[in-house]
């Protein structure tokens, strides 16, 4: 015999119940499915050649070209000069596919500029923001051999340059903030300029961010053992994380890097089927 829902075995039951008894027979079928899709991408992780992988350890730094996204009314935000350096890895999964994170030093800011006229003055106010983060990327890479054999067939026969995209997202913390501003007022044919240099105070600011990376560049085999590459690469960054602290103030971090790495292969692939990298 069928089995009856408690909540229908009366006669006086309205149209909420009935809405609420559907709405948990359909939460119950959507775990379901999502417990299958999570079975499902588990059981595909596992089939991943991961007793074959390799993984490379390196170095990488650059400069970043830094700027933020601000509601400031009457604000021109330019971009400012900035380093970053740290220790980079990769997992090569397949032969075009794999994962790499780096843990690095970073900095973003803006510099600022609002212009003030009336009263017969002229006040330009400019605010340089150098934000430190401990950043981490992570990211999924696509590599593309260029191959050179169309070139010279007769001379190289295997490929020694690579170009690649990726794209992931990062987290970074905040380490501290340098601020500097100069205001330089003209009134009728006399200028002054004073210029204030300090830390800005942490209850200020969010400390914490994340978003989105996305990135291209090419690589390059340094040795005919396979184990040692250099790479030159090109970030855009897309912050998500507000980084004003204030109800009306809304800043998000957008810089562009330019890196270069050195990695070097610790592992070795340990499977013959495939054509090694």
């Amino acid at each position: 015999m069928d089995r009856i829902n408690p909540a229908l075995n009366h006669t006086n039951f309205d149209i909420t119940t009935l809405v609420h008894i559907y709405l948990q027979s359909f939460e119950s079928l959507i775990m379901k499915r999502f417990k299958g899709f999570i079975l499902v991408g588990l059981a595909l992780l596992a089939g991943l050649p991961m007793a074959s992988a390799q993984f490379w350890l390196g170095a990488r730094g650059g400069i970043n070209l830094a700027n933020m996204s601000t509601n400031t009314a009457g604000a021109v935000d330019n971009r400012i000069m900035g380093i970053h350096g740290g220790v980079t890895t990769r997992l090569q999964l397949t032969k075009k596919f794999s994962a790499g994170a780096d843990a690095l030093f970073s900095q973003f800011g803006n510099n600022q500029k609002i212009v003030i006229e009336g009263g017969g003055s002229n006040i330009t106010t400019e605010t340089k923001n150098t934000i430190s983060y401990a950043l981490v990327p992570l990211y999924i890479n696509y590599e593309m051999p260029i191959r050179s054999k169309d070139l010279v067939p007769y001379r190289v026969k295997e490929s020694y340059v690579s170009a690649h995209l990726y794209g992931g997202g990062y987290f970074g913390y905040a380490l501290g903030v340098n601020q500097a501003i100069t205001t330089t007022t003209i009134t009728g044919d006399q200028t002054t300029v004073t210029n204030a240099e300090g830390k800005l105070v942490s209850s200020t600011y969010s400390p914490v961010d994340f978003g989105i990376m996305a990135g291209a560049g090419f690589s390059f085999r340094l040795d005919e053992e396979k184990r040692q590459r250099m790479a030159l690469d090109f970030r855009y960054f897309m912050g998500f994380g507000d980084f004003d602290k204030s109800d009306a103030g809304k800043a998000t971090n957008t810089p562009l890097a330019i890196s270069l790495s050195y990695q070097y292969k610790l592992t070795k692939r340990i499977y013959t089927n495939r054509k090694r990298f």
